[in-house]
């Protein structure tokens, strides 16, 4: 309801109630009473009915006036009772929010204290870290220099010794290869050297060995290996000659002379493709090299290419006629001639090698084995004793030779054969 018909109604109800009081009699002075009005019976009728009527009218306007002011009033109440609610409310729930903003602070700052505590604790273990660090580094540095210098003055000193052992070794190295330099022969001219010289050799060989075997890391040359291997060569050490002549390779692969010295040692255990092999290297690399056309007709010889070993023969005669060896050539050109039972041509190349050689005795006992082949005894007699002659040595291997099997039972073979010799 409007606030305006509410004011209406409350005007209706005070004019009700006015005019009951003024039906109400008055009350009587005591002092001086007034003359009461006289009213006719009809007007006090009317009165009466008026003032029931009015009665009446005031228990509905009551009721109207309760009922409005209920209405109105219950909704200012509820009003009143929200506003009442609201403003109870605002201070909690600002208190709540004061208190949960109090509490979010409170927690920021002591994050942020935490915080700044841990970096300032944090800080401040951080240096005292680093100067203990700093001074324990700067400790072990300094334990570490002294430890450094005594195995720096350790090492020198020991680096000295070894050097002053390798030093040592090397020279006794050095002195027993330069011995057998100067005594061991090549492998084409072993037959000349004497039994002090072949005691000699064996001996240092022995001190090399042992020399080798104390000292595992011992430094040796191409041409320390290459001499060694001669030396077991002398010694008929071929396995160990060809051994030390493959060390020899693997530090020098071009030198032709130690490819001819390795296919020698290779000819003398019968592994004559191999050591054809290592001929045809040799040429490869020094074709214009006298000695690999000699050692190669050699082998040519021991396999029983006898043609093959001629050409090579020729082919050394043709590259040099006026070598200070050449005898050595005709010779060996001789026995492939004999060998292949050519033995008219094989005393024409022996001829040559003594015009070369008169006092080689073997050519003239080779010479003698193809006069025997052909049956020619009076030749076959002077170049046995022309041999003999030279060379003891002949006489006793004459007796059981059986190139001389035809003219053994002639009484002038006999007699040569047992005649004695002077002593020389």
């Amino acid at each position: 309801m409007a606030p305006a018909q509410a004011l209406q109604r409350l005007g209706i109800i005070a004019l009700s109630t006015g005019l009951l009081a003024m039906a109400q009699p008055a009350p009587v002075p005591t002092a001086s009473p007034s003359p009461a009005p006289s009213f006719s019976s009809q007007q006090r009728a009317d009165l009466e009915q008026f003032v029931e009527e009015q009665i009446e009218k005031s228990g509905a306007v009551r009721d109207l006036v309760q009922s409005e002011m209920s209405d109105t009033f219950g909704l200012t109440l509820d009003l009143l009772n929200l506003l009442v609610t609201v403003l109870i409310a605002i201070p909690v729930i600002t208190g709540l929010i004061a208190l949960v903003l109090r509490r979010s602070v409170i927690t920021q700052m002591a994050v942020a204290t935490k915080r700044q505590l841990q970096e300032e604790t944090g800080q401040e273990v951080k240096t005292q870290l680093e100067i203990q660090v700093t001074a324990e580094l700067r400790h072990q540095v300094e334990a570490f220099k002294q430890e450094l210098e005594t195995l720096k003055s350790d090492y020198v000193l020991q680096l000295q010794n070894l050097q002053e052992l390798f030093l040592n070794l090397q020279e006794e190295k050095q002195q027993i290869f330069q011995e057998l330099a100067r005594l061991t022969p090549s492998p084409t001219q072993q037959e000349v050297v004497g039994p002090d010289v072949q005691r000699k050799i064996q001996e240092l060989t022995r001190q090399l060995e042992v020399l080798k075997s104390a000292n595992p890391h011992l430094f040796l040359t191409a041409e320390d290996y290459f001499k060694e291997g001669e030396a077991f060569f002398f010694e008929r050490r071929y396995e160990d000659a060809l051994a030390a002549y493959d060390k020899a390779l693997e530090l020098r692969p071009d030198d032709a002379e130690t490819w001819i010295n390795r296919a020698i040692a290779l000819r003398n255990l019968q592994r004559y493709e191999e050591a054809m092999a290592s001929h045809d290297r040799a040429l490869q690399l020094n074709p214009d090299y006298n000695r690999v056309w000699y050692s190669r007709g050699y082998t040519l010889r021991k396999c029983g290419r006898y043609d093959e070993a001629i050409a090579a023969y020729d082919e050394l005669l043709q590259r040099a006629p006026d070598s200070p060896d050449v005898y050595k050539t005709w010779d060996s050109r001789g026995d492939a001639l004999r060998e292949a039972k050519r033995y008219h041509e094989a005393i024409t190349a022996y001829d040559v090698a003594l015009r070369l050689r008169p006092d080689h005795s073997k050519s003239w006992y080779r010479q003698a084995c193809c006069h025997a082949f052909l049956g020619q005894l009076e030749l076959t007699l002077q170049s046995l004793q022309r041999a003999i002659e030279l060379s003891p040595r002949w006489q006793q291997q004459a007796k059981e030779d059986p190139a001389f099997a035809e003219i053994r039972a002639s009484d002038s073979f006999a007699a040569l054969i047992q005649a004695r010799r002077p002593q020389i």
